[in-house]
Parts: structure tokens; sequence; C-alpha cells
């Protein structure tokens, strides 16, 4: 594990390096810019859902990504950003998460309060307050299993990744050729989000900041 990562950390390193010699523009923008670095979940046991779509770092494997950011950038706050007042430092970078996963707010969130490192985490709460699935892992998996829906996706021109391309109607429209749906099985497909007590729990901690990412994660362009 140990030289997987190493290698893993070489590979980011000498890519970085690699663009920033023949890339100027790249460059520049790196050294005077803000860098994003975005994680999803943070788990030794991915679900399949994140394993599908490569979502899911190891915890030693994001200690390790976090220790190389916050040695080769200057780890800013993202109220930094709102804040018209305060100039984004050189090799300024932010440490953004996705969709809530329990992984994160069990593992990564206990190495950033350890490191005092701030992070953004852009949650969809109709996952969080119904416990449903978030519309991109019910989609993928309908995608994966279900050839009713394929073949609807295929008559509305509707290209892979579905979740971000459909629309409420298509979507409605596919729900009613399909009829009764398990959403326990496409929970566990989908990995554990965060509840109502995680979010709290830790909107206490100065690190932590929350964002929107759409009440269930569709695509603004697509709605």
């Amino acid at each position: 594990m140990y030289r997987e990562i190493k290698r893993l950390n070489s590979y980011v390193k000498s890519s970085i390096g690699f663009l920033n010699k023949f890339n100027p523009i790249l460059k520049y923008k790196i050294k005077n810019g803000l860098t994003i670095f975005t994680f999803h979940d943070v788990t030794e046991e991915p679900s399949e859902f994140t394993k599908d779509h490569g979502l899911s770092l190891r915890v030693e494997q994001f200690y390790n990504h976090i220790k190389w950011v916050n040695n080769n950038f200057e780890i800013i706050d993202p109220s930094t950003i709102k804040d018209n007042n305060k100039k984004i430092p050189k090799r300024a970078a932010m440490i953004t998460f996705d969709d809530g996963f329990l992984g994160a707010f069990e593992n990564a969130f206990p190495i950033l309060k350890d490191q005092e490192i701030p992070a953004l985490m852009f949650l969809n709460m109709k996952p969080v307050i119904k416990r449903t699935p978030m519309l991109s892992a019910f989609i993928s998996y309908l995608h994966k299993y279900n050839s009713y829906f394929n073949a609807h996706m295929k008559k509305n021109n509707i290209i892979p990744p579905y979740h971000l391309y459909i629309n409420p109607k298509i979507m409605r429209q596919a729900l009613k050729l399909i009829g009764n749906i398990d959403l326990e099985k496409i929970n566990i497909y989908q990995g554990k989000l965060a509840s109502q007590e995680d979010l709290e729990k830790w909107d206490q901690e100065s690190i932590v900041n929350y964002g929107n990412h759409f009440f269930d994660h569709w695509n603004a362009k697509a709605l």
C-alpha cells in the first residue's frame, strides 16, 4: 500500500511539474491563482457506486494526498474568497468535497482537523433529510441494472453519464415505465451519506464549511 501511494504521489507531482515546464499559462495560473482539490468518499469500504466512478480514497491515500497538497500549496479557508479585503496568497489551494459521504465526515474531517486544514463540503440535502439515494447514484444504478431505463434514455437521446443530461420530466417518465424500485438496494449501492446529526456535529468545527450542491444533484444545465 505504501509503495502504491508513493507511486501515485510521485505521478501527481511529476505530472504537474511536466505541465508547468511546457505550459507557461498553467504555470502562471497555479502560481497566481486558486487550485481546487475535490474529494468524495474516504473509506476502507468503498461502495459499488464510488468504485464504479472512482469517487473514493482509502484513509491512508487521503492522508498522503492532503500532506502533499499542504506541502506544495497554501491551503486557504473558503471564506477567504468571499471577503474582498482578504488577498488570496500565491499558490493558493482549497480542499472541497462533494455529495456528503459519511466517510468524509468520519475519516477525512478528523485528519483535516488534526492538521488545522479548512475544507468546503458541497451537500445534496434531499438525500440527507429523506435518507433516499441521491440522483447521480439512483441513475447510475438504473443505468447499470435496468434495461427499461436504458431504452428510455436511448429513445430520448440522452447520452451517458445520464445524470448530467436527464431532466425531471424524462425522469418521471422513466420511473412510471419502470414501476416499483427498491430504494434500500440503491442506498446500499450508493454507500452511506452523512446524517443531519453528522452535519450539526461538524458545523461546530471551524475547519468545516458547507455549500450548496443542489437539493438532489440535478445538473443546472439539464434543468
